[in-house]
């Protein structure tokens, strides 16, 4: 009886020689279900490997939340005043070079606040919170933007976080996918070369995952006080990286001798 062997790579520095009916054991289903082309077809010896890859590079945007918060005897007071200081902010923005389409309104809520008086809960006011986000592509000239906005919305302006990121996170994951592979065709020369045989071509190849990379969030303080403490904010992009991992299965020349 013929029995399919296959040597596995675990990615760790060890690999296993299995027979065809237990290749799925312990393995995921990509690595499981790599074999059924017809270049890897039943009785034809495969090699399987696993390569991970990582890229890095220098966030291109920075994505602010940032709140207007306004409060008024009435709830036309307070949408006024919120508005005349959410205006500002937004003024700020553009003259600082963010265009209209990336500044958006997220999120808007009036509600009324109460105070207890000798027992008693009464009505004082009306309280607004206006969210905005604002991406902003001019890194260079972050930290004076920013100062800008804080100075334009003064103390009912609230910046709640930045976030670094990619304009095109695309390019970035696929030079991880990249290194991803370049991995496993070193894994899998080396491993037929010691075992004897050769590499006769790609069965499969299957891309486990590459996440989005991940914004840096950096949480901010009242935006009132930046102003204060600092002419110009200082903003750092730091690094942007990106993993990949592949599976990459192989049809062997020749069968492997144990």
């Amino acid at each position: 009886m013929n029995v399919r062997r296959t040597w596995v790579w675990l990615g760790t520095g060890a690999a296993v020689l299995v027979a065809g009916g237990l290749l799925g054991a312990g393995l995921s289903g990509g690595a499981a279900s790599a074999t059924g082309t017809a270049l890897c077809g039943s009785g034809a010896p495969t090699l399987t490997v696993q390569g991970s890859g990582t890229a890095s590079a220098t966030p291109n945007q920075l994505t602010v939340d940032m709140s207007v918060d306004a409060s008024g005897a009435s709830a036309i007071g307070a949408l006024g005043a919120d508005d005349a200081a959410t205006t500002a902010v937004e003024d700020a923005l553009r003259s600082g070079g963010v265009p209209a389409r990336q500044v958006q309104t997220t999120g808007l809520s009036i509600q009324p606040d109460y105070s207890t008086q000798g027992g008693t809960v009464v009505l004082t006011g009306y309280s607004v919170d206006n969210t905005v986000v604002a991406v902003v592509t001019a890194l260079s000239k972050a930290g004076q933007l920013l100062d800008a906005v804080a100075s334009a919305g003064g103390n009912d302006t609230r910046i709640g976080s930045i976030s670094f990121g990619m304009v095109d996170p695309r390019r970035l994951q696929d030079r991880a996918r990249q290194d991803a592979v370049a991995q496993a065709v070193s894994h899998a020369a080396a491993l037929a070369a010691a075992a004897g045989t050769r590499l006769a071509g790609v069965c499969s190849i299957s891309d486990q995952g590459s996440p989005v990379p991940s914004p840096v969030g950096l949480p901010f303080a009242q935006a009132g006080n930046l102003a204060v403490r600092a002419p110009s904010v200082p903003v750092q992009a730091g690094t942007e990286q990106a993993q990949a991992q592949v599976t990459v299965v192989y049809r062997l020349a020749s069968g492997i001798s144990r």
